[in-house]
This record gives structure tokens, sequence and C-alpha cells, in this order.
């Protein structure tokens, strides 16, 4: 099915983003200051890594489970939604079966990270965002590809076992009594490549200071606006790549380890000097007080998983009982509540997925 026929089928008018380096950003020497609090909306944010489409998951196969991944979506009644690990003819089958729910309710945008020029087809795992069209309005949306060339389609560099793809949307929330300011999701799903999470969590700095922070010539201040980042992350909270992402830390530099081993080191030792801080950008973990004891990775529960992840080219270093998927706020944001959803079954009582939902209730 081509890019078109996706677009008849529901989802949101769609431009690419422009992923050119901005010359005009200003440097991060200058002193950042956050968005003065005006009116804020409440707003419920899930992401679900649903597990592609596989043949070897046999019982588990998607036409097995994706009534009950839509249900079990609908029932969290949330605003915006990240969905990771689906083929497009899966994003379609949560449409209309979303659709068939709450008709009219949830609109979404995405793009496959593979490309073919011949047809002008994507192919491959999209990341689409689903955002509840009473809520919110979307003023703007586009995807990267997380490569040396993050414009060109279907790309890949450094380690990656695959092009993977972040997709972004700008919106706009609909109340007239919530906020006014708009504000970026960024949905997306990393490589198991250890060099390519590394680079990728810079490359997402860079889109991130692009689209979200405001340089105010007349004050010498620099503005971060509102985001979250969401997805599956391929890495625990730990790794240098997630510092990187998060706080701009990054400990290959500073405690000069070598590339293959350093994205999984502990980096809570506290060795990063300031200078490694980039303070333009930082995100908040709403998980941070949740992960202890807990997994968003735990598989389907059968004896066979890890030799099922094995020949579907799964993470090789992230094992099951992870937590590898996580939703991110800017500074200005507030968690109301964040919830692992692990307790969610199919109807015959198995997972719906390899991974659990996450859902979070934020004021923007």
């Amino acid at each position: 099915m081509s890019d078109n026929d996706s677009n008849k089928m529901g989802n949101a008018s769609r431009s690419e983003g422009n992923s050119e380096s901005d010359s005009s950003v200003p440097s991060p020497t200058k002193r950042r200051s956050r968005r003065l609090q005006g009116p804020t909306s409440e707003l419920r944010f899930l992401t679900f890594n649903v597990r592609v489409d596989s043949v070897l998951d046999h019982q588990d196969r998607w036409c097995n489970r994706k009534s009950d991944v839509a249900r079990i979506i609908h029932e969290q009644n949330a605003d915006v939604i990240g969905i990771q690990g689906t083929l497009q003819r899966q994003v379609l089958d949560l449409f209309s079966l979303l659709d068939e729910m709450s008709p009219g309710r949830y609109l979404w945008f995405g793009l496959g990270p593979c490309y073919n020029e011949n047809t002008g087809e994507y192919s491959g795992e999209y990341n689409p965002i689903f955002y509840d069209s009473s809520k919110v309005s979307l003023q703007d949306q586009g995807v990267f590809w997380y490569s040396l060339e993050p414009s060109e389609k279907g790309s890949k560099s450094w380690d990656a076992v695959q092009p993977t793809i972040c997709t972004w949307c700008k919106f706009s929330c609909k109340s007239n009594e919530g906020r006014k300011e708009d504000f970026y999701v960024f949905n997306t799903h990393w490589d198991q490549g250890i060099e390519t999470r590394r680079n990728s969590s810079y490359l997402l700095r860079e889109y991130l200071q692009q689209f979200t922070v405001s340089y105010h010539n007349s004050t010498n201040v620099m503005t971060q606006g509102t985001c979250v980042v969401m997805g599956d992350f391929n890495c625990n909270h730990h790794a240098n790549c997630f510092k990187v992402l998060t706080k701009g830390i990054d400990n290959i530099f500073a405690n000069a380890c070598d590339i293959s081993g350093g994205d999984e080191l502990n980096t809570d030792s506290g060795d990063s000097s300031d200078s490694d801080m980039d303070e333009n950008i930082q995100l908040i973990n709403c998980a941070s007080g949740i992960m202890n004891n807990q997994t968003t990775y735990p598989g389907f529960g059968k004896v066979d998983d890890t030799e099922q992840e094995k020949c579907c080219g799964g993470p090789v270093d992230v094992q099951y009982g992870t937590f590898v998927d996580y939703i991110l706020c800017s500074p200005d944001v507030s968690t109301k509540n964040i919830q692992v959803l692990s307790e969610v079954r199919c109807e015959n009582g198995r997972r719906p997925s390899t991974h659990y939902p996450v859902v979070a209730d934020l004021s923007l």
C-alpha cells in the first residue's frame, strides 16, 4: 500500500521534517530561562510498542491480538499516543478499530523508515502518533531518520541494524481555558546498535533545540519550549545514550571509555563534569519514581521467547525484564500520574505485546 493510500485511511496531512541543520541556533553559553507559567492543560500520554507482526509468534500473531491491543489503548482514554513496532497494515488496523469504538476521535500521522524510490512507498516499522482530535489540533508534523543524512529517506548510519525514524508533531490544545502555547511530541524507537543509539541521542537533541528552544535578543535569554518525548529506547536509564538525551552528559568523553562498552555504563557515579552539560535542553524522566522492580519489556511469557527474539532480530543486549519504554518531558511539564500497565491482558489471557504500555497524566 502506498503512502497516499494510508493518507486516505485517516492520518493527518503530512509534510516531511526539515532536517537541515539550523545555523541560526544560538550558542548554548547564553543564559537559559523557562516558560512563564500561564494557563495549563492536563493531557494523557500513552506509549506502547505493540510488537511487529511475525510468523514466529504463532498464537501471538497480530491477527490474534489486534482487537485486544486496540481495546487496551481505547480504555486508557489517552489524548496523545505513541506507537512503536508496527507495520503499516498494523497502523491501519489500529486506526480502523479505534474508529469503530470512537468514530472520528483519533487521527494519526507517521511514515515508515524504509523507502522505495521506484514506487514512492514507505515500509518497515512505523512510529505513528495518534491523537484525540477533539482535544488537540495538529499544527505541523514531520519525520527524520537516525543517520548522518536525517532528511534522506530510508537512510541509516553507524552500526544500525536497519533504518530507524523519529516522528514529531506540533500540537495546540483546543480548550479555551487551557494552555495557549503550542507543544511538540516526539515518538521514537531506537536501534539496537550501541553507536547508533548514542548518535541518535545527539541527533534528537539537535531537533529538540531547533524546534523548542527560542532565543530572545532583548534579554539575551534562551527559553526551552514544552515538549514530550516518548517511545522504546532499547536501553535502560543507566545507559550513556539515555544520559546524553536527557541531560546532555556523555560519559564516553568524561570517562574516556571506548564506544563499544560505554553505552551501557552505569553513569550514576557522578564522574561527569559540568562542562559536559548542555543546559539548553533538559528532559525529565516521568517514570523516575516507579522504575524499581518494574519492567516494560516482559516478552510474551513463553519458554521460547529468547530464541524467538533472536530470530526476529530483537535487541541482543536488552534482556526481558528491562525498563526500556519511557515518557520524557521538558522541565516546565508536571507529571501528575504515571503507570506501567503490567496487568493488561488479551481476552485469552495472553499478554498483548512483548512490551507493556506506559501511560502518564501530564500538566502542560
